[in-house]
């Protein structure tokens, strides 16, 4: 078997640079200017009420914040990775876009690509909503809202990727259409925290590290980029854990405990094949049923079915 490569922490850092041609840190204190730390210039400017937070990105509100990227920022590509962390307010409006990179024809989006939370997803697109070529979960469900995810689109040849938090979760072999095919290389509705669609809700949220680079970057590279938000994450999990009170196993004294096999008489095993079929769920997870309190024979009562859940959005 042949030795497996490591490739240094450092050239990981330094690839993850190679072919951006955006870059929004979003990092900034104050302004109407996103810079572009790609080294291209393309700036982008912040329209609405900019809400700046050192480390928390930028604020959406939900009602007129977005950012507006250069025209014809997906001229001559033909790959491409637009890649983000992103926190969707609880309250977020739908439909909506988390960015839209193309053109629209009135109030109709006219060629682009973009993705949304809303039945989570990315899609391009060479005329409106018909023309979408989609990549998402086989299992349609919404981003997580209210708390920090990591998404990134790519997209080489025929194949379009949709990761979520460094993890492919989609994945399109039959995309057609090209980004710098767009409005043949023209466009001039290029948007992060709203859609190429007016009639669409803007993105009430935050928005921090916004990368398109030109070339589809590796499952590696995107597992690194969302480092951070995956990172933090685990912190949190961690910090809840610590602050759940301690477990209570069964009570050994006093009114509703377990009696013993020697209290029952029985000289049989109390793991839970050896209990009675009705002190069992009807799945394979099962609990001990609550103790009828009578003081002078314990008795164990049968649970109740349970009415099947309903399905519902």
């Amino acid at each position: 078997m042949a030795a497996q490569t490591v490739v240094p922490a450092g050239a990981r850092t330094a690839d993850l640079i190679d072919g951006l041609a955006v870059w929004y840190k979003l990092d900034a204190a104050a302004g109407t200017v996103a810079t572009d730390s790609s080294g291209h210039g393309r700036h982008g400017t912040v329209n609405g009420t900019a809400g700046w937070s050192a480390g928390e990105g930028l604020a959406f509100n939900g009602t007129d914040t977005y950012v507006r990227l250069p025209d014809s920022v997906l001229s001559g590509l033909d790959s491409i990775t637009v890649a983000m962390d992103v926190l969707v307010d609880p309250a977020q409006a739908t439909p909506y876009f988390i960015y839209g990179l193309g053109n629209s024809s009135g109030a109709t989006g006219n060629g682009y690509l973009f993705a949304t939370g809303d039945q989570l997803r990315t899609a391009i697109a060479s005329g409106n909503w018909s023309t979408e070529q989609n990549t998402r979960p086989a299992a349609g469900r919404n981003l997580l809202r209210g708390a920090w995810k990591h998404l990134a689109y790519t997209q080489t040849g025929t194949t379009g990727v949709l990761y979520e938090d460094g993890v492919e979760v989609a994945r399109n072999p039959n995309v057609t259409i090209t980004p710098g095919s767009i409005g043949g290389g023209v466009t001039t509705a290029n948007y992060i925290g709203r859609s190429v669609y007016s009639g669409d809700r803007y993105l009430q949220g935050r928005i921090r590290d916004f990368r398109l680079y030109e070339r589809a970057i590796g499952a590696e590279e995107v597992d690194e980029l969302a480092t951070p938000v995956n990172t933090r994450a685990r912190r949190g999990l961690a910090h809840r854990r610590s602050m759940a009170p301690p477990s209570r196993g069964p009570r050994t004294t006093g009114p509703g405990r377990r009696p013993s096999p020697s209290e029952t008489g029985s000289t049989t095993s109390t793991s839970a094949a050896a209990w009675p079929l009705a002190t069992r769920a009807s799945t394979s997870a099962w609990r001990w049923p609550t103790p009828l309190p009578v003081p002078s024979t314990t008795r164990w009562g049968t649970r109740s079915s349970r009415p099947a859940p309903t399905a519902g959005r």
